[in-house]
């Protein structure tokens, strides 16, 4: 039996709530929250930005709450997919109060 399969089984055999508590913990060492938003110093000022490129998390919220859909913001970020865009959203409902700071501080600017 592969550990793979005995580790399905021992799963099977716990209650829902350890399940998930197993869950969690697998999010939190998988980086998940985090899959395609960097933080790179001397990059966008340090702040949470989409992977490999040069473009906020803020910038995009800042789209949304302005009312582009995402087709839009897509046509405007050409080089942004899909993925990178349901990324940063997922990113912000995370991290809403670091990402509404940072829309304050461009604001501020």
């Amino acid at each position: 039996m592969s550990k793979l399969e005995e580790a399905s089984a021992l799963i099977a055999e716990l209650s829902v709530e350890e399940q998930a508590q197993i869950l969690a913990e697998l999010v939190r060492l998988m980086n998940l929250t985090n899959i395609g938003i960097q933080h790179t110093p001397g990059v966008c000022g340090g702040k949470a930005r989409i992977r490999n490129t040069r473009i906020p998390v803020w910038t995009i919220i800042e789209a949304k709450k302005s009312g582009a859909s995402d087709i839009e913001i897509l046509q405007h970020f050409e080089s942004l997919t899909a993925e990178d865009l349901a990324n940063a959203l997922r990113y912000f409902e995370g991290h809403k109060g670091e990402i509404e700071q940072d829309l304050a501080e461009q604001h501020a600017v």
